[in-house]
């Protein structure tokens, strides 16, 4: 007879999960995944918010298309009122920056989110993931795809009082080509200054994943001036940016202080008077201060952030969710001597597993249950895939035709990230087809090494996954064709192939079916198993208006629109 895994309280842990989309982060573009020229067009094709998304097939996986959570709620436009003036957004954060105004060196997510109020991007993203201007106008693709010539907006000034240009931009983006510590706009050679508001962005080759990027934190743009003049070690601490609050003060570690900048170029914004950003050291101190009224916002990526997230709806706070990264196992199916080697083992693995009744117990809704790799709203997901259901008869079938009918023993790679508890429900499931998963828990370096250097043997390695604007680029990031990620698990026939044409369409489209087969085929050969999407979340009392938290991306926000409707 079956028996259900008593699944009791989430352990806390004090690692984040923003930290480790961070670190997945810096492997989320691949260095040379297109050889592939755009196709050709009669046109070049121009890039606006509402004519031509034809050229930046980018995907988010936002809160408004993924609703199976009824803990969360989803971010709604404020009805047509007049916002009002006046009030300092205190909000505390789950982790630490230390670079909060030099791009180049930002630590991806981390650093760049404590910046968004003083520092801006050339582009934004919509809820597709389809840029959309900001500091740059339009632009347009050659017809080879070898460049991107950008207009800028004029009447931009940065907040020491010098004006945003071509000049500066291409100061920023060729900086951060050449320090080159994340794989980020791993396509751009040079940045040449066509006159002074238009660039060309000179590229090796055409990817869609450059739009993406110059929406994040390789598209933000400082002052050269502050950089020349006061050094990068200080511009570091001093962000010097065209946002729509101006630095006043940063204390490492503890929090950093903007106040309203009265030149900013959306006239009429920002509404709010400052906004102060806070570490929490402690999730039940922050918990406290906004239930208080001592704060106005809370982000939390915790791997508590699902029971953190139910007790803040339980005091009648908003709670926005953001899909940030997928949690799933993977066995080491490259090595011909594993059990996981064989498709039908690996199907029954996740046959084993009662995804839903672990998100019942441990995840109080607010993780979503998955049958493929990609999560829901996604450009990735099949609507019409119905994936491996939990059925553990199935998985014992499975199991005997693969020629393990008494099943065998294993190991389980705990991702200290994650926390244990759903991992030893995933060992209880297991157990009870015969599949005995001794728990393993290594210190990050080792982890590290199993993920990207050693590998693993005769084992599940548990791992997050994460979830980006442009999703085919993760896949191309952390199940790189060249296996320098995940680096146990064998990639299905074709792979490479199909993912460098993803990267390289340039209809939106075309981008879609082709990441969606790249969903299927790994869903088909069950390379990677999906558990479940852990999501990132704001709460906030409902008087605060129009911030946007979690609604493109885990860490980007809109704080020019805020307001305080009080």
């Amino acid at each position: 007879m079956h028996r259900r895994c008593p699944l009791k309280s989430l352990v806390s842990i004090s690692l984040v999960l923003v930290l480790v989309l961070s670190f997945a982060a810096a492997c989320a573009r691949p260095t040379s995944t297109s050889t592939q020229k755009p196709a050709t067009t009669t046109s070049p094709a121009v890039t606006t918010p509402k004519s031509s998304p034809a050229i930046t097939s980018t995907t988010s996986p936002t809160a408004t298309t993924t609703k199976p959570s009824s803990a969360v709620t989803t971010p709604k436009p404020s009805p047509t009122v007049t916002p009002r003036y006046g009030g300092t957004l205190k909000m505390s954060v789950t982790f630490i920056a230390k670079n909060i105004g030099y791009p180049p060196k930002m630590i991806p997510g981390n650093d760049s989110a404590w910046a968004i109020p003083a520092v801006e991007t050339l582009l934004r993203w919509d809820e597709q993931g389809r840029p959309t201007p900001h500091l740059a106008t339009d632009w347009k693709v050659s017809p080879d795809g070898k460049s991107i010539t950008m207009s800028l907006r004029k009447g931009v000034k940065f907040h020491d009082g010098t004006d945003f240009n071509a000049e500066a931009v291409k100061f920023n983006l060729e900086a951060y080509r050449k320090v080159g510590q994340f794989a980020y706009l791993t396509q751009l050679t040079s940045v040449d200054v066509i006159d002074e508001y238009t660039v060309r962005l000179n590229l090796s080759q055409y990817a869609n994943t450059v739009f993406t990027d110059l929406g994040q934190w390789s598209g933000y743009i400082v002052s050269p001036t502050a950089v020349k003049t006061r050094g990068e070690e200080w511009v570091t601490t001093h962000p010097v940016g065209t946002g729509p609050f101006k630095f006043k003060s940063f204390t490492p570690d503890v929090s950093v202080v903007y106040e309203k900048f009265d030149g900013y170029w959306q006239k009429g914004k920002p509404y709010l008077d400052g906004v102060q950003i806070d570490y929490a050291k402690d999730s039940m101190t922050a918990s406290a201060a906004l239930k208080a009224g001592q704060l106005q916002m809370v982000r939390d990526s915790t791997a508590r952030s699902a029971t953190n997230a139910n007790d803040f709806k339980a005091s009648g706070l908003e709670v926005v969710g953001y899909p940030a990264a997928i949690v799933g196992l993977a066995g080491d199916s490259k090595n011909s001597n594993s059990p996981f080697a064989n498709k039908k083992v690996r199907e029954a693995v996740e046959h084993a597993i009662d995804k839903q009744a672990i998100n019942k117990a441990l995840g109080y809704g607010f993780w979503i249950p998955i049958d493929q790799w990609a999560p829901p709203g996604s450009i990735g997901e099949n609507p019409g895939y119905k994936g491996r259901q939990y059925d553990p008869q199935k998985a014992k079938q499975l199991l005997a035709e693969a020629g393990y009918a008494s099943g065998f023993k294993t190991k389980l790679i705990l991702a200290i990230f994650i926390g244990k508890d759903p991992m030893v429900a995933v060992q209880r499931y297991l157990s009870d087809v015969g599949i005995q998963a001794d728990i393993d828990t290594p210190d990050p370096g080792k982890y590290a090494a199993h993920r990207r250097t050693e590998g693993w043997s005769n084992s599940l390695f548990s791992f997050l996954f994460g979830v980006y604007p442009n999703y085919t680029a993760g896949l191309a990031g952390q199940l790189p064709p060249d296996n320098t990620d995940l680096i146990s698990v064998a990639r299905p026939a074709g792979w490479g192939d199909l993912m460098s044409r993803a990267i390289g369409a340039t209809d939106f489209e075309t981008h879609k079916k082709l990441t969606a087969e790249l969903v299927k085929n790994l869903a088909d050969e069950a390379l990677v198993l999906p558990l479940f999407v852990a999501q990132s979340y704001v709460a906030k009392p409902k008087y605060v208006r129009d911030d946007n938290q979690m609604k493109v991306d885990y860490y980007i926000w809109t704080p020019e629109s805020a307001w305080f409707d009080k």
